[in-house]
């Protein structure tokens, strides 16, 4: 679902029980926090969050 806003754009994934919130105007914030995830946590559902994102964000 993608949400646009006058001043700022927000793009929100919600894969089963993540729910994500995201301020496009730092997306190397929010990919740096998520690639940490990705490295410290095996799940696969945050894997799949970070390439939903990424994806998301070329698009955009």
């Amino acid at each position: 679902m993608v949400t646009a806003h006058t001043t700022t754009d927000q793009v929100t994934l919600s894969p089963n029980s993540f729910r994500l919130s995201l301020d496009l105007s730092m997306p190397g914030a929010f990919l740096a926090f998520y690639r940490k995830l990705v490295r410290n946590c095996k799940a696969t559902r945050s894997r799949l969050l970070v390439r939903n994102a990424e994806r998301l964000l070329n698009d955009y």
